[in-house]
């Protein structure tokens, strides 16, 4: 298999990496304003890459592309709250864009729960990353404040073969690795069932990063505003989700992504920005990121019997750590 870090990393940093001996710095969580850079350097490239399919029909896929999704993987492993923040909060106003990175962020994060390694978590991030690329040809469509119409649907349809076409012979990766992330992007609508498109995989067929795809697309689009409706909220989106576990979906992926979502289950201990202890007592559908909290200790680690209960979508100024 190839590596896909001796791609992007410099000789000096695959060096350091061989020489086990050497003592590595520790490094400190990646914060919350690093991610927002991160976030927005992605968004950055999706909109890039989405300009370069439209103007020039061909998007080369770049070293310093793979080191933007590096970045990505990174705050993922690091603050995966933080970066879930993100995913949640409002997206620019072509969505394209923002659901691009989204899915990228949600398919690491499941993927992580697996036992892959850097190097193919590196091939979940960039299948991801490109996986709707090939929308470049039905935006004007897909952007439309109004149901599709069947024929419209069965157009927009198309756009998981594009990629084929569009991802250039001249990336910076080799042409077995361009050609593994195409096939894994463009399954990316297929069903375990058979029911999918464009080639009514099942799921012995379907490559199994594909399949984590899938299920972080839907749940993406389901928990975001599109043109012609407003956002599901998360509990709603799993609603639908299930409906198609098993037949559409991998039972186990739906499983990695309803225990993913749950950010702050109930009887879950948490710290408040005030640095008071809390534990959650209920969770909102429509802000999985602002439970009610009951608070059960003070800052400077005394316990407290009877704390106080805390709705956090209402207490704008207090968040979880």
């Amino acid at each position: 298999m190839i590596k896909i870090s001796d791609i992007y990393k410099s000789p000096e940093e695959r060096e350091q990496k061989k020489n086990k001996k050497k003592k590595t710095r520790k490094v400190s969580k990646v914060e919350r304003q690093d991610i927002e850079e991160i976030y927005n350097e992605a968004l950055l490239l999706a909109k890039k890459k989405m300009d370069e399919a439209v103007r020039y029909d061909e998007i080369k896929i770049e070293a310093g592309d793979i080191k933007v999704l590096g970045k990505i993987l990174k705050a993922c492993k690091e603050n995966r709250k933080k970066i879930l923040k993100f995913f949640y909060e409002q997206t620019p106003s072509n969505y394209l864009y923002a659901h691009n990175v989204n899915v990228a962020i949600l398919s690491l994060l499941l993927a992580m729960k697996m036992v892959y390694n850097e190097d193919q978590l590196i091939r979940v991030a960039l299948a991801a990353f490109f996986h709707d690329m090939g929308m470049k040809n039905y935006i004007d469509i897909v952007n439309q404040d109004k149901v599709l119409k069947y024929s419209e649907k069965k157009k927009v349809e198309e756009h998981s073969n594009e990629l084929h076409y569009i991802i250039s012979a001249k990336s910076d990766i080799p042409k077995e690795l361009k050609e593994e992330i195409v096939n894994i992007s463009s399954q990316h609508h297929e069903r375990v069932n058979g029911g999918g498109y464009p080639s009514r995989k099942n799921e012995k067929d379907i490559h199994h990063i594909a399949m984590i795809i899938a299920v972080s697309d839907v749940y993406e689009a389901l928990t975001h505003d599109r043109p012609w409706r407003k956002a599901f909220n998360y509990c709603h989106a799993i609603e639908i989700i299930l409906g198609g576990k098993g037949e559409e979906f991998s039972a186990d992926i739906v499983k990695l992504l309803i225990d993913e979502i749950t950010l702050f289950p109930v009887g879950g201990k948490v710290t408040l920005n005030d640095g008071r202890k809390a534990v959650v007592i209920k969770t909102r559908g429509d802000s999985p990121m602002r439970p009610t909290v009951k608070v059960t200790g003070d800052g400077g680690g005394n316990n407290i019997k009877d704390g106080s209960i805390i709705d956090l979508y209402r207490q704008k100024l207090l968040a979880i750590e």
